[in-house]
Parts: structure tokens; sequence; C-alpha cells
């Protein structure tokens, strides 16, 4: 009897390391090559080898306009005249300070949606100008026992469906302790970055933050409050906004209506909101808005007749009314046509392990 021979290697092809974003911690990537050899002793033609590559796939984590990470049945949800479109914020045109000197042009593509589980829409003027990705397949009903990737017209869905090999894991960010007695805010003012605890703004108050991270425990408007982003008072541009959201206590730990935030760069990446509990997230008003919003573990829910120009990450969101969402893009030529992106290319996540033959 011949004897069958086995054996398998693995060779590192590759490694990086990069801090997923809502994180603060480094981590590596790596790519392997895994060789399985086989041979019959004596047979030199009996001899097989397979080469297959394993690694983390890295992945835009403002790859949509919305992305739902339920995997349940209406997990994202459409209804009105809710739609979606794009915008390229890099080619704004740009004051001194940075602020855009017009409103961006929207664009009739590239508003792309996904979700882990099954877009819902109704009424009859949804309008996805993009894709749907979800790793669901099928449109009609959906139930528990069979979860579809669409309830509503394929019309309403210009670019089609694109099924997703695998659920994409989200995973909460990571923020910091909100040290106990920050202050709490409710009148007229303009801050720095540091730590607040319960943001709640009513009447006609205003409440302006200059460039920086700010940790907080919960952000509250009405009325004809308001909430802008005003320039360095040093450097007299505008910069970055970083809130972190602890919501402890809070089932509804960010609620903004009335005139809503200002941004007046039009750059997302500008003005963005994070939060890992599960409480819920309230967007309303008529204004026009630019942030992102990463909340993977949170219902988030939209109305009124406003438009949000940026990217949003939750459990479960649902828009009403006319509701509009805008992804902004950097337009890049990529292999596979036009490459979307959220401006935010340049921060990282991890998704699950992938073959990569």
């Amino acid at each position: 009897m011949n004897t069958i021979n086995y054996s398998a290697s693995a060779q590192l092809m590759s490694m990086v390391q990069i801090t997923p974003f809502g994180s603060t911690t480094p981590t590596m990537i790596q790519t392997w090559q895994i060789t399985a050899h086989g041979d019959i002793a004596g047979s030199p033609q009996w001899t097989s080898r397979s080469y297959r590559d394993y690694g983390a796939e890295i992945a835009p984590t403002f790859a949509y306009a919305a992305f739902a990470t339920n995997s349940g049945c209406g997990s994202l949800s459409f209804t009105g005249n809710g739609n979606t479109d794009s915008y390229d914020s890099g080619g704004l045109a740009l004051n001194a300070d940075g602020s855009a000197t017009t409103t961006p042009t929207f664009q009739s593509y590239g508003g792309n949606v996904g979700t882990n589980g099954n877009q819902s829409d109704s009424g009859n003027n949804v309008q996805i100008n993009g894709t749907l990705s979800t790793p669901r397949t099928g449109v009609g009903a959906c139930t528990t026992g069979n979860v579809t990737a669409l309830s509503g017209s394929t019309t309403a869905i210009t670019g089609g469906i694109v099924e997703l090999p695998q659920a994409l894991t989200m995973p909460a960010p990571v923020l910091p302790a909100l040290p106990a007695g920050s202050p709490d805010i409710n009148g007229t003012q303009t801050i720095g970055p540091g730590n607040y605890g319960d943001i709640n703004l009513s009447g006609n108050k205003t409440l302006s933050l200059q460039p920086g991270t700010y940790n907080i425990n919960s952000l509250s408007l009405s009325g004809n409050s308001t909430f802008q982003l005003v320039p360095d008072p040093i450097t007299g541009k505008y910069g970055k906004v970083v809130i972190n959201v602890t919501g402890s206590g809070n089932s509804t730990p960010i609620s903004i209506t009335g005139n809503g935030f200002s941004n007046p760069t039009y750059d997302p990446s500008m003005l963005q909101f994070l939060y890992a509990g599960t409480g819920t997230i309230k967007i309303a008003g008529n204004g026009a808005s630019a942030a992102v919003v990463y909340a993977p573990n949170a219902t988030v829910s939209f109305n009124g007749n406003g438009a949000f120009y940026g990217s949003v990450v939750a459990s479960n969101l649902t828009t009403w009314a006319m509701a509009q969402f805008t992804t902004t893009e950097v337009a890049e030529q990529a292999l596979h046509g036009r490459k979307l992106h959220a401006e935010f290319v340049q921060l990282e996540q991890i998704l699950t392990l992938k073959n990569c033959s």
C-alpha cells in the first residue's frame, strides 16, 4: 500500500498597523499564504499543492450614506419622500477660514446604503440614488424566518442590490470615561474641548464649539436652539470637532430638533458623533446639517424635511417624511470605477476573516 503524505506551511505575506475607527488601540493586520502539500510516496506524478491567502480585510468605516448593523427585518427603513444622493466635498470652494463659499451641488448617484438585514420602504417617493448592500437576498415580505434583502420596489434602488459575502461587523467605539462632576450646559455660550455633563438647550439659545474633542453625557436641542462650529480662536480656521457621548442614565442621549446644528464647512468629517450604547438618537427639523454619526448599537431616527450631509452607522435606522441623506465622495478613479468614500477613507474598519483566493 502506498503512503499518502500531507503537510502544510504558512508564510507571512504582509503586515500593516492601523487604528480602527472608534478605538484608540492600534491593531496589526496580517495576510498569510497557506500552502497545503500532498503526495504519494514513490509516485512523483501524484503531487498536489494548494495556495490560499487569508487576512482581515481593511475597508472604510463610512462607505455608505446609511448602514444598519442589525440583521433583522426593517433594520433600514425609508418612508415618505426619504432619499439619498451624493456630492464631492473635496471640490467645494472655501473661504480663508475653511467654510464653504456655497452649498454643495448634488449628484444623483453615489448615495449608497447598506444593512446586515432588510431594507423596508413605504411610500411612493423613496429614492435611493445608489446601491443597497446586504448579505440577504430576495425581494418581498420580510419575516423572522425569511429575512429578505428588500421590502419595497427595486426601481427605487437606482444602482441595484449588491449581495455582501458576509455581514459587516462594526465594533462599538471605545470612549473615555466621563469624570464625575463634569459641568452641565444650559445657556448660550462658546466652549472649548473638554468634559461636560448634559447639554440641554431650548428656546433661542446657541452653543458654539471650537475645534477639538468633547466628552459629554448627553445632548438635547429643542425649540429654536442650535449649536454651531466656530473657528479656532488662534488660527481663525475651522477644525475637526469630535463629540463622544456616554449617555449614562439617558435612553435618548442625542436629541436634536428645531434649528439643529451648523457645520459651515459642509465637510462631514469636521463634525463626528460617537456613541457606544443602545439608546435612541433622534434628529429632526428642517435644516441642513453635515456630520457623521457612528452608533453601531443604537437606534437612529430622522424626521422632518431636513437634509443630512454625511454618513450614519446605527443598529436600526429609520427616516420619516422628507429626510434626505447625502454621502460625500472624494472623486477617485479606482480599478472598478468610481471609488466612493465618505470623508473617512483614512479611518479604517477591521472586517472578519476573508478568503482572498
